[in-house]
């Protein structure tokens, strides 16, 4: 079985010369190699395989990272396989070089060519990332003791093998393992085997096959089955693996659990069900305790100070649409194995109502500007026999802030005139637009604008100048039916004609843009609308 290409590992004694050691806080020799601008690209010639972390000394994330980093290079040396890093506030132009825009930053050079690593910053992930790096894309294998070791080698081996002849899709086969190498290991049986695709997750104390039966030449298909099955039956999500779901593009059923006997209780129910599901619905644990902001933006009230009502456990299942579908004891509703297996019966049967979060409907709505939230979204907008003009914004948005006066006289002028139209806005960070609603569409930055017309619930987005005479102009190219006219002070109306070049400028780029990654988890909660996401565990300093 060949594992490792010799090329990998040339150059290894020059390493000492190159770099030498430098001493850690206990004064013993660190197996990290130091780069600086002189070092650099002889390093990368002299090593056809490097990490290299960018970093500054003081970047909380970075020293975190340290001791991790320095535990994966003291194993990774016994592979030959070195570990570097670049003080970015010493060598800031060599940084600049080559792209680092936040801190830590992780890149792997192969040959000289770079690669973002995207992984957990474990030790135990780095050594399995680098040893899985010095690996040839698709390890062949020949006989089934060698495929017996090597499918156990890793927590997702995928097994390709020519059980009839088709040259295409040992193509197709070796593309996706350069494409997917970083995440997952590959190999090819040259002899016979019962199946031409087999995933073997090792996830848990049981190793687990799933067998591709579809087109051997779809890639796109191929690619599909892997991300759908590269996820444990059931396990913990968390910062490490969130991506795997992400990618899955699978409705995520989460159970939220304060204990590890909580989680007992319903482990065999889970597994259970998770199996009956595999390849249609993902089922996750959490820490209800560690990750209480996620229970919050999937729609579980937390704030609930009823002593003698415990929030957990809940369960919640999101759709790819980031429709949430909540089972919680804070609606009254018992959760157990029983109403779990019903809850997901139901969700498969369309018979779920989504959570929509809302603020609480305001005591008074009687000013200009008229004030939306979730729970109100298709009373106010969606049935108005009016148009409407509505403003998505974030409370610290500085854009949103600039033009709420304008967005106020806007309205001021809308009400005084009687002009046809409703002037709206609504917190797109604590509220949502129903996502099956007919008027719903998708925010990307704050602040959104977007002109619904009533009845026909026909949208357009407002991307011009955000003056009076700008959002005016808007108006009446999108209501060219009416015979009226909004009138503007005369100052506004000569800055309309002061204003005609620069509404050719694009303002949807001067938007605070949301990070659409999808979900799971982060320490600091993102919500938008409709497409909402939460930005996944982010821990990068700028």
């Amino acid at each position: 079985m060949v594992l490792v290409s010799s090329s990998i590992f040339l150059a290894v004694t020059l390493l000492a010369s190159l770099i030498g050691g430098h001493e850690t806080s206990t004064d013993e020799k660190s197996k990290v190699l130091i780069l600086t601008e002189d070092t650099f690209e002889q390093a990368l010639t002299s090593f056809p395989l490097l990490l290299v972390k960018f970093y500054t000394p003081w970047c909380s994330y970075c020293k975190a990272l340290a001791p991790e980093y320095e535990t994966a290079a003291e194993q990774l040396a016994i592979n030959d396989l070195p570990l570097a890093e670049v003080d970015c506030s010493v060598d800031e132009d060599l940084c600049t070089d080559n792209d680092v825009d936040s801190f830590p930053t992780l890149k792997l050079f192969r040959l000289g060519i770079p690669n973002l690593y995207e992984g957990p910053r474990q030790s135990e992930a780095i050594i399995k990332y680098m040893r899985r790096q010095a690996l040839p894309t698709v390890t062949h294998l020949t006989d089934k003791d060698e495929l017996e070791k090597f499918t156990r080698s890793d927590t997702l081996v995928i097994i390709g093998s020519q059980q009839h002849e088709n040259d295409t899709f040992g193509t197709v086969f070796t593309t996706l393992a350069q494409q997917l190498r970083d995440r997952y290991l590959f190999g090819w049986l040259d002899a016979y085997n019962k199946t031409d695709l087999i995933l073997y997750n090792n996830h848990g104390d049981h190793q687990m096959e799933d067998i591709y039966t579809g087109d051997l030449t779809d890639a796109d298909q191929i690619l599909s089955f892997i991300r759908r099955h590269a996820t444990p039956v059931f396990g913990e999500i968390g910062p490490d693996n969130y991506l795997d779901y992400e990618q899955a593009e699978l409705p995520l059923a989460y159970l939220f659990v304060d204990s590890d006997t909580m989680l007992a209780s319903f482990r065999d129910t889970l597994q259970s069900l998770a199996k009956d599901y595999r390849g249609i619905m993902n089922f996750v644990y959490i820490d209800a305790l560690a990750y209480p902001e996620q229970a919050e933006y999937l729609g579980i009230d937390t704030s609930n100070n009823n002593a003698q009502l415990s929030l957990w456990p809940a369960f919640v299942i999101q759709d790819t649409k980031s429709r949430r579908f909540v089972l919680s004891s804070t609606k009254s509703e018992e959760v157990d194995a029983l109403s779990i297996e019903t809850h997901v019966r139901l969700f498969f049967q369309n018979k779920l109502v989504p959570f929509v979060a809302s603020d609480p409907v305001p005591e008074s709505n009687t000013d200009a500007v008229k004030v939306v939230v979730g729970s109100q979204y298709h009373e106010l907008v969606t049935m108005s026999d009016q148009d409407v003009l509505l403003e998505v914004y974030a409370p610290w948005c500085g854009h949103c802030k600039a033009l709420a006066p304008v967005w106020t006289r806007f309205a001021d002028l809308v009400q005084q005139q009687q002009y046809p139209l409703r002037v709206a806005k609504m917190d797109g960070t604590t509220n949502d637009i129903p996502p099956d609603d007919p008027a719903t569409f998708d925010v990307e930055g704050f602040p959104t604008i977007v002109f619904i017309e009533a009845h026909s619930h026909r949208i357009a987005f407002y991307s011009g100048n955000r003056t009076l005479a700008s959002l005016a102009a808007f108006i009446h190219e999108q209501q060219q039916q009416q015979r009226i006219m909004l009138e503007l002070p005369i100052d506004e109306l000569d800055e309309q004609k002061d204003t005609t070049l620069d509404d050719n400028h694009d303002h949807s780029t001067d938007e605070h843009k949301i990070d659409n990654t999808e979900q799971p988890l982060e320490e600091t909660t993102t919500t938008t609308t409709t497409t909402t996401t939460t930005t996944p565990f982010v821990h990068d300093e700028l």
